[in-house]
């Protein structure tokens, strides 16, 4: 993929907020790293080196039947994210679903309009965000958008200010 920068100003001190489409970035960072994980704290370093950011929400799925979450969660939450969770919903014919992305978009849009944001880091590689982009960047809001490229919709990169790949190490979690 090309570098998808557009010519826009970047002050260290302009506020913005994180989003994190946990769900969208999990499988695709198992793939990329070859079972590994997304490093959260790279993640937030990365924006925080550019912005002054405001909050950072991670949107995640609660398995009751998975106890190892609760560390994985603790370990989010600790590295300067506030956790948005729902739990995972099983239907009667044994599917699993979950969907945060109207959760997402609408945090995004009223947290922004309330807090004077000038950018909106969107951690998806979702296309059904372009509409919300699209609205946020008619309020004035930049978006830069971090995904890993096998789920960057070609949409979604089209409109952002901004996209960085996550396929990068250093955005890699290494196992101690």
């Amino acid at each position: 993929m090309g570098n998808f920068v557009r010519d826009w100003e970047m002050s260290p001190r302009e506020k913005a907020l994180i989003f994190v489409d946990s769900c969208n970035q999990y499988h695709a960072a198992k793939q990329a790293f070859n079972g590994g994980r997304l490093n959260y704290r790279a993640l937030h370093n990365y924006v925080t080196a550019e912005y002054e950011v405001r909050n950072a929400y991670a949107y995640v799925v609660r398995n009751p039947a998975d106890p190892v979450q609760c560390r994985f969660f603790d370990a989010i939450r600790y590295q300067g994210f506030t956790l948005q969770v729902k739990d995972l919903r099983t239907h009667p014919d044994g599917t699993q679903e979950v969907n945060w992305d109207v959760g997402i978009a609408l945090d995004a849009y009223v947290f922004a309009n309330d807090n004077a944001i000038n950018h909106v880091v969107l951690v998806s590689g979702d296309g059904d965000f372009v509409p919300l982009i699209k609205k946020l960047q008619s309020k004035g809001c930049h978006i830069m958008v971090m995904s890993f490229s096998k789920v960057l919709s070609r949409e979604l990169a089209a409109e952002a200010n901004k996209v960085i790949l996550l396929d990068d190490p250093r955005f890699r979690y290494l196992t101690p």
